[in-house]
C-alpha cells in the first residue's frame, strides 16, 4: 500500500466518527441512539397509519346512520 494512503487511513481512524459507543457523534453512538429512539417512533407511525385506515373505513358507515 502506498505510504500516502496508509497515513490517510491512520488519520481517519483517529477521528471521533470511528470512536466507541460512549463518545457522542461517533458512528456507534448514533446507531445506539437511533435504536433506542426508533422503536417508539415506529410504533407511533404504525398506530397513526392504522388509525387512518380505520377512520377511512368507518366514515361511510358513520354517515349512513
Amino acid at each position: 500500500m502506498d505510504e500516502n494512503v496508509r497515513s490517510y487511513l491512520e488519520e481517519i481512524r483517529k477521528l471521533s466518527f470511528f470512536a466507541g459507543a460512549d463518545q457522542q457523534e461517533s458512528l456507534k453512538w448514533n446507531v445506539k441512539w437511533y435504536r433506542e429512539k426508533a422503536s417508539r417512533s415506529h410504533r407511533i407511525f404504525r398506530f397513526a397509519g392504522s388509525l387512518t385506515v380505520f377512520l377511512s373505513v368507518s366514515l361511510p358507515f358513520a354517515l349512513t346512520i
